[in-house]
């Protein structure tokens, strides 16, 4: 190797250790950095979640506190006992009962999903822990009492339609025809109340909980 080669050479190393100990110095920035902003992030997309969850619980309870005043009043409206209310006051009455809890169902599932991307967020932070047993157990709607009360509450207000209209559920009296369209229709949104009971007991109890892939 020629003097001019071995010049060469050690030039070649000594800006080759320039450049490593640039990229090192630049990573140590990185990282006297990334964390805290890391951190920062995930505490905002926590309080996000957060927000959302009270956003849409208090969605569910204000619609739910508004449609059944609204179904009792229509049922309740030009009702002179003893006799019983018209079918269609009755049908009417039914028909935003099952608006009601459809919207419930649908925000409780909406806000135990951001409870539980809340928790997970929470659970990754250095101070996520409480020490409780149960902080590692993911949030499930079927918790939620409200859930339960409002489900029990439209199998019985169903029930209670079915009577009122003084509907034969088997041999089904409303079998739709073409001389008693309407009649037909609306003797069949009590049963369609009954329905909406147990369909809400079945969701509230059997749905699938929040899988740690979609909860993020």
């Amino acid at each position: 190797m020629t003097l001019q080669e071995e010049t060469d050479l050690l030039k070649s190393v000594t800006d080759l250790k320039a450049l490593i100990n640039g990229i090192d110095g630049r990573l140590k920035k990185l990282e006297a950095i990334g964390p805290p902003d890391y951190e920062q992030n995930r505490r905002t997309r926590f309080q996000e979640n957060g927000s959302w969850a009270r956003h849409y619980s208090t969605v569910r309870m204000t619609t739910t506190t508004f449609l059944v005043p609204v179904s009792l009043g229509i049922l309740s409206f030009k009702w002179n006992g003893p006799q019983h209310p018209q079918i269609r006051f009755i049908a009417l009455s039914g028909v935003v009962w099952v608006l009601a809890v459809l919207l419930f169902l649908l925000f409780t599932r909406l806000t135990y999903g951001e409870m539980e991307r809340a928790r997970l967020k929470r659970k990754d932070m250095p101070d996520g822990g409480t020490g409780r047993g149960d902080e590692n157990n993911p949030f499930h709607p079927r918790q939620d009492v409200a859930s339960w009360i409002l489900a029990l509450l439209t199998l019985f207000y169903g029930v209670l339609l079915v009577c009122l209209g003084d509907i034969r559920v088997w041999p089904p009296y409303f079998v739709l025809t073409s001389s008693s369209l309407m009649k037909s229709a609306a003797c069949a949104v009590p049963v369609c109340v009954v329905v909406m009971g147990l369909v809400a007991i079945l969701l509230t109890a059997l749905q699938a909980a929040f899988s740690k892939a979609s909860a993020p």
